[in-house]
């Protein structure tokens, strides 16, 4: 799946063939897999970690932010 995680003044991340991504879900650690159903959340503060060609990345959430995934397309939008 396509995965970008975006700030307010800079693209932190893309990546065209995420295999998995774990956000830090307002209720919890959440997974998604490639071919997730269409899906919005807020983020606490927590690790987003994504795979992509079999690198684990991660990307620190400081304050919060908001997840959307929509036709195998994921955008994080955090403020750092």
């Amino acid at each position: 799946m396509k995965l970008q995680i975006l700030t307010p003044d800079k693209i932190v991340a893309a990546e065209e063939n995420a295999d998995e991504i774990t956000i830090p879900a307002h209720w919890g650690q959440m997974g998604i897999l490639n071919g997730y159903t269409d899906f919005i959340t807020t983020l606490q503060k927590g690790t987003i970690i994504y795979k992509a060609g079999g690198v684990e990345k991660s990307h620190e959430v400081t304050t919060g932010g908001l997840f959307v995934i929509k036709n195998n397309d994921a955008t994080i939008l955090v403020d750092q």
